[in-house]
């Protein structure tokens, strides 16, 4: 049986089709691609009361299945064409290609109780597009469906046209931004197993990559509204039609037309691209004032017995200033009173945290309790002014620090003398700089400048530097999860961009104190153990920071060796060196000279640790030997500690 529209041409785009005219035993072959195969599986069947010749109709849970076509993105436009007869309140699936286990990733063109619509999914119902017709479809008649989608990641992008005309759509998901790629095979008739749309009916199924125009699917659908509107006057024609008659010759007619859709195409799914690599962070919102849940005193403290009648209204403690009444009592309103020029806590907290960090030991010993049960400041009158000072250069962070470390309290030195442990042993009182084993991540980032390796850089994503093998493996569920350290400069970059996984932190940095990060710490501990001194001997990126020091000296502008030891000490230490350590880092050079000049293995050895490559214009003993006496100067408690 020949039809009229069979001598129309195909519109440009068809990626995969099925006329069903043509089985071989359970094999029919995609008329786009001939050698892409359907396989048949249970009681579906080829009749021969379809719309054109013979059709296909689902029985006895029957499908039809590819694992070669149907491949589409979330940001790729496509057209879907098909001629469809349905029984009364059919609900399931026309076509999918969807992954019930990754929670529906994929497509399908759904019924509904005989309304049709489609889900595009990357993850349901959280990030998804799905949007049903209003109107169900007329039963037992065929109809000619089409289903578009322009790629936009929007469900208003979505648009079903049966016999060529729009159908109103109800958008219930709305939120499309990633992928929708799944391995699953592409099924006619069916979603998941054990699910079929028994009793449908279906001829000439046509899958475009691109978003048909609606005289291209009036024409796939026999109706061709063109060629009477061609032969008219453009004056003749009203709006719709004149859009009608552009939109057939821009695709049809005009090639530069098709190279410019293509290339904005193009640029959408590269922006698309993009906008997908972005992380996604959770943030909160404060509800309209009309929502806002209401908060009532509980019983005994328990949350399943609040009291009612003694609702409690959002404000600020009383001891403190009020809030100001052009503020909203919102969270909004709270960091405006925080930061107000007036508040007496939050500059005082914050300058006392950073004297904290800078002197070892806070001007209030209790940095989390500044109330009544806290510590009275030990310098009242300098934490005011600091907390002013702080305020009136407009909370200006690297200034207040920069006047912290330039005071002449801070340069002066550590050195304890008899009067200092009669009057103030602790150092209260500041008589002399404090004394104080660096925190975990200043001690790797001081190896790092010393050594110049350190990157620099400000900000970015976290980065997996050196640690020892098989970590993640031992707390990751079934042993699954695997770290994979990162290359080149990132290796070498500040300890707060390092990768924290809270499950199993940076060993190095855990063995000097630092905090998990499961609670907040406003106080670390500091201790001193044997690991520490494993670490800083042993580890990987402390052994390469020695040496790229040793590198760094042996480049150095000093040409002796007792120079070489001057300016590698004083570049570690911020001092010269004295007699006796002098007297120990030349020995140390020449029993450690012997050995690598005796075993040249053990040499190589040491300077492969590491990623960075070594200059081979040095001589490997000499540079091996300088890397011994590198570690030992980045293990001097001078080097770890602040004096």
């Amino acid at each position: 049986m020949s039809l009229p529209y069979r001598s129309i041409p195909e519109p440009s785009g068809l990626t995969a089709g099925l006329n069903f005219d043509a089985f071989d035993g359970n094999k029919t072959k995609d008329i786009a691609s001939p050698g892409r195969n359907f396989v048949l599986h249970g009681g579906a069947k080829q009749t021969d009361l379809g719309k054109s010749s013979n059709g296909f109709k689902i029985e006895k849970n029957g499908f039809l299945e590819s694992t070669q076509i149907g491949k589409l993105e979330h940001n790729q436009p496509f057209s879907w064409s098909v001629w469809i007869k349905t029984p009364k309140n059919l609900t399931g699936a026309i076509l999918s290609k969807m992954d019930e286990s990754q929670k529906h990733r994929g497509y399908d063109i759904w019924l509904e109780g005989g309304k049709v619509g489609m889900h595009i999914v990357n993850e349901f119902p959280d990030n998804a597009l799905k949007a049903v017709s209003k109107k169900p479809i007329p039963v037992n008649q065929w109809h000619h469906l089409t289903i578009t989608y322009d790629g936009k990641l929007k469900g208003s992008g979505l648009k079903v046209y049966l016999n060529g005309k729009t159908q109103p759509m109800e958008v219930t998901h709305d939120s499309l931004s990633k992928t929708i790629s799944t391995p699953k095979a592409f099924r006619i008739g069916r979603r998941f197993n054990g699910s079929s749309t028994n009793g449908l009916e279906m001829d000439e199924l046509r899958l475009y990559s691109r978003v048909l125009s609606t005289g291209e699917i009036d024409r796939l659908g026999y109706i061709d509204p063109i060629l009477p509107l061609i032969k008219e006057e453009p004056k003749n024609l009203n709006p719709a039609q004149r859009n009608l008659v552009i939109d057939y010759y821009l695709n049809r007619h005009d090639p530069g037309y098709k190279q410019t859709l293509a290339a904005v195409t193009k640029k959408r799914q590269d922006l698309n691209t993009l906008k997908n690599k972005k992380l996604t962070s959770m943030i909160m919102g404060d509800n309209p004032p009309n929502k806002m849940r209401k908060t009532y005193i509980l019983m005994r403290g328990q949350y399943s017995s609040p009291d009612e009648s003694k609702e409690i209204l959002p404000d600020t403690p009383s001891f403190l200033p009020p809030l100001n009444k052009d503020l909203p009592k919102n969270r909004l309103g709270l960091a405006k009173w925080l930061m107000d020029k007036d508040h007496p806590l939050t500059s005082r907290v914050t300058v006392n945290r950073y004297w904290q960090t800078i002197f070892g030991r806070p001007l209030v010993s209790t940095p989390g309790d500044f109330g009544s049960q806290g510590s009275w400041p030990t310098h009242p009158d300098l934490l005011s002014w600091l907390a002013k000072d702080f305020i009136d250069h407009k909370w200006d962070v690297k200034r207040t620090i920069k006047q912290m470390v330039m005071s002449s309290t801070y340069r002066q030195s550590s050195q304890t003398r008899p009067i200092h442990m009669e009057k103030d042993p602790v150092n209260l009182y500041h008589a002399r700089a404090p004394r104080f084993r660096l925190m975990g991540e200043f001690v790797r980032d001081n190896a790092l400048s010393i050594s110049g390796l350190l990157n620099r850089t400000f900000g970015g994503p976290g980065v997996k530097p050196y640690q020892p093998p098989g970590l993640w493996n031992e707390v990751s569920l079934n042993g699954g999860r695997r770290f994979v350290r990162d290359n080149g400069d990132k290796l070498y970059r500040r300890s707060m961009y390092t990768y924290w996984k809270r499950s199993a932190p940076h060993p190095g940095m855990m063995a000097f104190d630092t905090p998990t990060r499961e609670t907040c710490t406003l106080q670390r501990q500091r201790t001193n153990t044997p690991m520490q001194a494993l670490v800083t001997l042993n580890d990987e990126q402390f052994v390469e920071a020695s040496r790229a020091f040793a590198q760094r000296i042996l480049k150095s502008t000093a040409k002796s060796f007792p120079d070489r030891l001057d300016w590698a000490f004083e570049l570690a230490t911020g001092h010269p060196a004295d007699s006796i350590r002098k007297e120990v880092l030349k020995d140390a050079y020449s029993f450690q000279s012997e050995i690598f000049r005796k075993e040249p293995k053990r040499a190589e050895d040491l300077l492969k640790i590491g990623e960075t490559k070594r200059d081979s214009s040095i001589p490997p003993q000499e540079h091996a030997t300088w890397t011994v006496l590198a570690s030992m100067i980045l293990n001097l408690d001078e080097t770890l500690n602040r004096e």
